[in-house]
């Protein structure tokens, strides 16, 4: 008796712990750039998530983008790779082919998601018919302004009709000298692609042509808003050289610059700018331009969590998760609806609207082509390299512009 007793005892403990284990949480990683505003959004994401799905757990692995593709390209080599993370289109164009994104397509039929909500860039999702990356994020350009600034030089707040000329205008009235040294500058013109393809845009012109294969850097309309660009800093002197603002900090930050261009995931950090401040449309030229881009999730192919995986990328999708982000000025949510919501566009600061208005009136994305972005990182490193010299004032606009094409056409010709 005494021995079939403990035989049935040890038998409901087997089966008990086998529940036990059984029970356990499936653990799984999602990861994203390390940046505040991404963090805040993620981890309450991945907190609301939890709740309804306490089978599942979501540990948020926060890398700096300058490390981010480099670690994601090492863990999927040696097949650990996170199980759910971010991708932009120009690393998407290199893992895809190499088998190292799940095929989405027949989930998403499943699911009855419909993609038409969201804002999608094909090159950054697509492949041969198949879908391989989730809508996530949105990430616009505006121009921010100071309104303590403006206000103080009587100078009127940006309109969306706004051009070249009168960005000029503003940003000569906002800038403060005292004897032969400047304090205050109007604008900060920055040595940066995004900024360098929305005023190229502007003014009609492309970084590279349509399939992607050719720089158009060096044709007059680039050329010309390149210039525009540089003249802001050695021709007319309202916006500071890098080297006349403290390294690693944000102009404006400093309230020493009245205007900057600013991205729609860089908001909630400016949230605490010790002025006011809100957000206008780029000014225009020959007509609307601004640089935009799209973030996805995508999911590892050989990774061992695939069903929890699926849905928590499936819920990064849905209203919830979206509102989040859009509650915490992480990004521009790819779901419309959201995006278009209070829940966004509503202060502070001022002029949140202006990210979602900007890219329904002109929205250019980056880059062009699915063929380009396989060369982007190099292509975009060159023509910022050869143009410092041309900030600088060490060679003309003109001659950086040239030589920035041929090394351009040369990484786009090796990629062939």
């Amino acid at each position: 008796m005494r021995k079939s007793l403990t035989i049935a005892v040890a038998a409901a403990l087997i089966i008990l712990l086998s529940t036990m284990v059984w029970s356990a949480p499936i653990t799984i990683q999602f990861g994203i750039y390390a940046d505040p505003a991404r963090q805040v959004v993620a981890e309450e994401q991945a907190a609301q998530f939890m709740k309804a799905h306490p089978d599942i757990k979501v540990q948020v692995v926060a890398v700096p983008y300058s490390d981010y593709y480099t670690k994601l390209g090492v863990a999927m080599a040696t097949g650990d790779a996170w199980d759910v993370f971010m991708i932009n289109g120009a690393y998407f164009s290199q893992a895809v082919p190499e088998g190292q994104l799940a095929d989405l397509t027949d989930r998403i039929k499943q699911a009855g998601l419909k993609l038409s909500d969201y804002t999608v860039d094909p090159v950054c999702s697509e492949y041969r018919g198949r879908t391989y990356a989730l809508p996530y994020e949105l990430n616009m350009s505006a121009i921010l302004y100071n309104q303590d600034l403006f206000d103080k030089a009587g100078v009127a707040y940006p309109t969306d009709d706004w051009t070249w000329d009168d960005l000029l205008e503003k940003a000569q009235k906002l800038t403060v000298k005292q004897g032969n040294r400047t304090v205050q500058w109007g604008f900060y013109s920055e040595n940066h692609y995004a900024s360098q393809l929305s005023f190229i845009t502007q003014n009609g012109g492309a970084f590279v042509d349509a399939t992607g294969t050719r720089s158009m850097i060096a044709e007059p309309e680039a050329v010309e808003a390149l210039q525009f660009m540089v003249d802001l800093v050695q021709k007319y002197g309202v916006s500071p050289a890098a080297s006349e603002l403290p390294p690693g900090v944000n102009p404006f930050m400093t309230n020493r610059v009245a205007m900057v261009v600013g991205y729609s995931f860089s908001v909630q950090p400016t949230l605490e700018a010790p002025f006011r401040w809100g957000i206008a449309m780029w000014p225009q030229n020959k007509q609307r331009g601004n640089a935009y881009w799209t973030q996805g999730v995508g999911l590892y192919a050989r990774g061992k969590n695939q069903a929890a995986a699926w849905e928590f990328a499936k819920y990064l999708m849905s209203t919830e998760a979206q509102t989040i982000m859009a509650r915490e000025r992480g990004a521009t949510p790819c779901l419309k609806s959201v995006a278009q919501s209070s829940a966004y566009t509503a202060a502070p600061p001022a002029g949140m609207d202006v990210f979602v208005r900007s890219y329904e009136k002109g929205g250019v994305a980056v880059p062009f082509s699915a063929t380009f972005f396989q060369t982007f990182s190099g292509a975009s490193a060159a023509l910022t390299v050869q143009m410092s010299k041309a900030w600088s004032g060490a060679v003309t606009v003109p001659a950086a512009a040239a030589q920035a094409a041929a090394e351009i056409d040369k990484i786009i010709g090796a990629k062939k």
